[in-house]
């Protein structure tokens, strides 16, 4: 399957690991393109302060997890990947339609009407990587990290 993916993937974590891994499930032998959102983008849809981490640096996690990642892979895996970076839903549209996915996999914190291309392609939701916090299970995202570590701080 030729399988897209798009994301910040700022502040690399645990949950981005769990996601990229689940779409290269999806992908089985397949193909798998990860289209990263550049710094303006970052900001235009997160606000002031971020991106925390510079989009080379956030293409740079994302290659080396996959690279170690399909070292130690058993089992079916990709024939090719590529990252590619995008500054604009116009963009991130024109990328997912010259590459023509069989599905587009993204996290369930959009609602999929508002997924660039889904009226176009097929979707796959993946739920996110939930955790046990001190009040109940929490999501593993960037956004909370963040917001963790203002609260540690006041």
């Amino acid at each position: 399957m030729r399988i897209v993916t798009n994301g910040c993937f700022d502040l690399f974590h645990t949950g981005h690991r769990y996601f990229l891994k689940e779409c290269i499930k999806f992908a089985g032998e397949g193909e798998l393109l990860v289209l990263v959102n550049s710094d303006r983008s970052v900001r235009e849809l997160k606000g002031k302060g971020r991106p925390i981490d510079e989009c080379r640096y956030r293409v740079g996690s994302v290659a080396l997890f996959l690279e170690d990642y399909f070292k130690n892979l058993k089992g079916p895996q990709p024939n090719s990947y590529s990252i590619r970076t995008f500054d604009t839903e116009d963009e991130l549209f024109d990328l997912i339609w010259s590459f023509k996915p069989d599905l587009i996999v993204k996290g369930n914190d959009r609602d999929v009407r508002t997924i660039v291309g889904s009226v176009n392609f097929s979707v796959a939701i993946v739920p996110r990587l939930m955790e046990q916090g001190p009040t109940g299970k929490i999501d593993i995202s960037t956004t909370r990290i963040l917001k963790e570590r203002n609260e540690s701080q006041d």
